[in-house]
């Protein structure tokens, strides 16, 4: 959410730099006015515009790794029944878990009822 909040002001941020810079050259090509030019920028629009578009590819591409390896995390899911107790363990990945369903490891395809208890646990 924050990563969000933060590409979205980073956006607003270099649309008014932008809209500052592009009146600036709009002002200075007018014929002159009683109003002096304001100084120049102290770094130029290009190079703000490399940073940021350089820092959301490394979050992407950051986020896109952690995921990656969060989905990949070996799980062991026991599902336990209420009526009689009884327990059956399996290893799946956390990729794979779904709302009441998943994948095990060996491409068994498991669908618990919502009689059922899921326990999971992470075991690396």
């Amino acid at each position: 959410m924050i990563t969000k909040f933060l590409v979205t002001v980073a956006i607003i941020v270099g649309a008014v730099l932008y809209l500052r810079h592009r009146n600036r050259t709009a002002v200075s090509a007018a014929p002159a006015t009683v109003a002096p030019a304001p100084p120049p920028f102290p770094v130029s629009f290009r190079v703000l515009s490399y940073i940021l578009a350089g820092l959301v590819t490394f979050s992407a591409i950051g986020y896109m790794l952690y995921d990656y390896h969060d989905s990949h995390r070996l799980l062991s899911i026991r599902v336990v029944n209420p009526v009689n107790g009884e327990e059956v363990e399996y290893k799946a990945l956390k990729g794979k878990l779904e709302n009441r369903r998943f994948e095990t490891v060996n491409g068994q395809q498991i669908r618990v009822s919502d009689n059922e208890r899921l326990v999971i646990e992470v075991i690396d």
